[in-house]
């Protein structure tokens, strides 16, 4: 990471002030506390549970997470999301750049980007600050699925806006973004079945993002694939979304999936449950279970070291198992 954020820092000394964009990890930005660096905007998308595994508890995963925004000064930007309590609470307790909020279900946030309701249905997507507000976008221009897609949107809107990108741009990005490999992207539609690989979904919560967006009305229509090695990551949530969505579900080997197997027991799941040893046994017994109009998602919850080397090699088999599934029907 530092050889990129190096060549950025001699690039803006030479005049080259071309916004560069990265994802950092958690563990990415405790390596930016060491050198004392933030960038000029910073942004939280959401806070929640996750590698338990690698941290004493929340608190202390939380922290690393404010190590984003920990050495801005007065002249940088903080981005948050007023609808999560934990990031919600970051902006509460000060932050030193300036801060602006993104929400979809409130407008009194002050400096930022939120969701006003039109009427008939419409909503439109509106950006704040100081005095001055505008309307960016239509709601209905953001083409990717899902409220998680929304949330990510808000906080891409206002970054663009800090940036003075012009609406008309941001409004052909919304509406042209066709999403990113391995997170819920659509691989495949095979005889009335549509394939979706998920497999950056090592969380709970990002399971439930999924089965939420796939099957909105409880429809049940999901085979899912899940499982892997635990982050000592809670899933009592999961179980009764697996329950109204999902008739049949495969587990791939791990530590986690006995805590997810258990969650299912006890509340009385109905659904099949299969075990896979790989990932074209997973893709074999889940596609068994499917019937016309179904969805088999790959949706893990769970982080994949044990069977793969890393979450996209497991969705690289995954895709390679679809193929050679196609190929064989």
């Amino acid at each position: 990471i530092f050889d990129i954020i190096d060549d950025v820092i001699r690039r803006e000394q030479k005049g080259d002030l071309h916004p560069v964009i990265l994802e950092l990890s958690s563990w990415q930005l405790e390596q930016l506390e060491q050198r004392r660096l933030s960038p000029h905007i910073a942004m939280v998308t959401n806070m929640m549970e996750d590698h338990l595994n690698r941290y004493e508890g929340m608190a202390e995963y939380m922290a690393a997470k404010q190590h984003i925004y920990q050495y801005q000064k007065e002249d940088d930007y903080v981005i948050l999301n007023f609808d999560n309590d934990i990031t919600r609470e970051f902006g509460k307790k000060g932050t030193p750049g300036q801060l602006l909020w993104f929400s979809r279900e409130r407008k009194d946030i002050g400096d930022g980007v939120f969701v006003r309701d039109i009427g008939k249905g419409e909503k439109e997507i509106v950006f704040r600050k100081g005095t001055e507000t505008e309307t960016v976008c239509h709601a209905s221009d953001i083409a990717l699925p899902g409220a998680h897609n929304v949330y990510n949107s808000l906080a891409a809107i206002t970054a663009a806006k800090l940036l003075d990108i012009p609406n008309e741009i941001i409004q052909q990005g919304l509406r042209s973004f066709p999403g990113v490999a391995d997170r819920l992207e659509k691989i495949a539609a095979i005889q009335g079945r549509e394939i979706y690989n998920d497999t950056t979904a090592t969380t709970p919560d990002a399971v439930l993002a999924a089965l939420h967006t796939l099957s909105p009305r409880n429809a049940k229509n999901i085979v899912l694939i899940a499982g892997g090695a635990d982050k000592k990551l809670d899933y009592r949530a999961l179980a009764p979304a697996i329950q109204k969505v999902v008739h049949s579900i495969v587990l791939l080997s791990g530590t986690a999936t006995p805590k997810l197997g258990s969650e299912l027991h006890a509340i009385g799941y109905k659904g099949k449950v299969e075990m896979a040893n790989s990932m074209n046994e997973a893709v074999e017994r889940a596609w068994r279970h499917t019937r016309e109009g179904d969805i088999m998602l790959l949706s893990p919850g769970a982080a994949s070291f044990g069977m793969f080397l890393h979450e996209f090699d497991r969705g690289a088999q995954f895709r390679e198992a679809i193929a050679r599934l196609q190929a064989n029907i």
